[in-house]
């Protein structure tokens, strides 16, 4: 009976767990409006910085970057 208990309480706090989405973990929809930055480079007069931005497009599941 108390093996019983024990299997019953633990069954109920794994479902109420479960339950409970944390706002904090990435999702796939997330990774569509990440975007990186890559290969800086600096202006001879060292003015201005160029650099290549990485994104990707939901619609068409692809990766760009300008």
């Amino acid at each position: 009976m108390k093996k019983l208990q024990v299997f019953l309480v633990l069954l109920f706090l794994s479902t109420t767990a479960l339950a409970k989405e944390p706002s904090n973990l990435l999702t796939v929809s997330d990774v569509f409006n990440l975007e990186t930055v890559s290969s800086p480079q600096i202006s001879p007069a060292g003015t201005k910085i160029v650099y290549v931005r990485q994104f990707a497009d939901i619609m068409t599941d692809k990766y760009y970057s300008n």
